[in-house]
């Protein structure tokens, strides 16, 4: 039994390496913005990251207006046409039940962030706009991400001025919810919490391999609840923290070096576990420390889509149980699978060490391949 185990552990190591290069952060989700008025008339906005377009989205960084300046017309023409199929093979509207289409959007560049977009090293965005004044006879609205999305849907709404909380994130063939457009439905934010719980759960398991390292690596130092309690609990507070003040804006940190940070930050996990097997209290602080760190990585997905105060709280509670739920599932699986190493000598040299310098070595390739890329 403890032989099948060892196997199984080597096994995962493996893919875990494998897979390194690919999972570690997946790209912004696509948001889509509806001002609906009561005269009828409908404004959609839909942002394509231009990296959407590349085999490795994160092994390419994001295109800047000065590069943008320095593109003929036919590469603008040509990343236009990209966003103009992207779409077609991601997103539909409904206004009218059972009947689906893709507006004629009118494509442009502009800021990432929504800000000035004089500067040239500004990172750009493909903003797909859309206006329209609808009949009388149109009475709802709904998105739906098509069975071929490479990525999930954000859709915020408001309308006749009042933006509906129940932001709702769509995976692949999945429908938002009607908006009644001949009279306003009550607005539940516990629909955003649910949606931004799921999100924060698959940003933990399975997108965020350098997270479920980093996680793994708390385990391996001691398996007794209570030091493993109160590592957990110090990572917690620490994302939490960070994550909630990125998000509302008030702490703005550089993606690249907050990568690098948290790729670091597997390498030093993990090599503990190996050199300085004995738990301490000091541990606590270089796991906060570094979970300041992680809460940064995970901010991204709420931080840009703008949302009113109420919508961006309830989304930022469900996005964070969401992963503490992730992280609780990483530890359950690492506790069943370790659970045939009874003998902590057999358990330490055939799990606890190969395990760690394997995470390790994961963690000190992204190091490079982040600041390479």
């Amino acid at each position: 039994m403890i032989r099948y185990c060892k196997h199984i552990l080597s096994v995962s190591m493996v893919w875990l390496a494998s897979a390194a290069p690919s999972l570690a952060h997946p790209i912004p989700d696509i948001p889509v913005v509806a001002t609906i008025e009561g005269s009828g008339t409908t404004t959609i906005v839909v942002d394509v990251d231009p990296r959407c377009f590349e085999a490795d989205p994160e092994a390419v960084p994001y295109i800047t207006k000065g590069q943008l300046d320095g593109m003929g017309k036919e590469a603008k023409d040509k990343l236009l046409g990209n966003a103009r199929e992207f779409l077609e093979g991601n997103i539909q509207f409904s206004f009218e039940p059972g009947k689906w289409f893709l507006p004629e959007f009118e494509y442009s560049f502009d800021s990432r962030l929504g800000v000035g977009f004089e500067d040239p090293e500004a990172e750009a965005t493909i903003k797909a706009t859309w206006s329209s004044n609808l009949t009388p006879k149109t009475d709802i609205y709904r998105v739906r991400a098509l069975d071929t999305a490479d990525y999930v849907v954000l859709c915020k709404t408001a309308v006749e001025g009042l933006p509906r909380m129940d932001v709702q994130a769509l995976f692949p063939s999945e429908e938002s919810s009607e908006v009644d457009l001949t009279g306003i439905r009550p607005n539940s934010l516990w629909m955003t919490v649910a949606n931004f719980f799921r999100q924060g759960f698959v940003h933990v398991l399975p997108l965020g391999l350098d997270h479920i390292l980093f996680v793994l690596g708390i385990f391996l130092m001691a398996r007794e609840w209570k030091p493993l309690l109160l590592q957990v609990s110090a990572f917690t507070a620490a994302h939490t923290l960070t994550l909630g003040l990125a998000t509302l804006g008030w702490v703005q940190v550089p993606s690249k070096p907050v990568e690098v940070i948290i790729a670091g930050s597997i390498c030093v996990i993990a090599l503990q576990n190996v050199f300085r097997p004995a738990y301490s209290h000091r541990r606590l602080w270089i796991i906060f420390s570094l979970g300041l760190v992680h809460g940064l990585g995970f901010a991204g997905a709420l931080k840009e889509l703008e949302l009113d105060i109420e919508s961006l709280m309830a989304g930022l509670i469900g996005f964070n149980i969401g992963v503490e739920a992730g992280q609780l599932a990483v530890l359950t699986v690492a506790w069943v699978l370790t659970l045939p190493f009874v003998v902590p000598e057999d358990y330490r040299r055939m799990v606890v060490i190969p395990v760690s310098l394997g995470i390790s070595a994961t963690g000190g390739y992204w190091v490079f391949e982040r600041i390479a890329g």
